[in-house]
């Protein structure tokens, strides 16, 4: 668990299984699903390890697109999360290249369930 004035920073390289080839329709889908996934891994740095995936629910997320780029290598994706109180979490995401080229920033909004009696 993230104290006060800890950081709860956590980045990953991501890439696709297959090759996207071009696709600017199958582009912008895979960068609507890398907006979503593994975006509790920031909240459950903030809360602790008795904070479970299953009590994270996503309500509202944005996806700036600053520079955009086919996604055919690995990209840096950080995310942070600079509130995780009274049952909601802000979650931010910045996607760069392998060159530091910054790709596009996201936020989320999340519902954090309590826990099961």
């Amino acid at each position: 668990m993230a104290g006060p004035g800890e950081g709860t920073r956590w980045s990953v390289w991501v890439r696709p299984h297959q090759p996207l080839n071009g696709d600017a329709a199958l582009q912008a889908g895979a960068l609507a699903f890398l907006c979503d996934i593994h975006c509790d891994y920031a909240v459950r740095r903030r809360l602790g390890p008795e904070f479970t995936r299953d009590r994270f629910v996503s309500l509202e997320q944005s996806l700036w697109v600053h520079d955009p780029a086919p996604w055919d290598d690995w990209w840096l994706m950080t995310s942070d999360t600079d509130t995780a109180a009274a049952g909601r979490a802000l979650n931010w995401r910045w996607l760069h290249d392998r060159t530091g080229r910054h790709l596009a920033t996201m936020a989320q909004h999340s519902l954090l369930r309590e826990a099961p009696e």
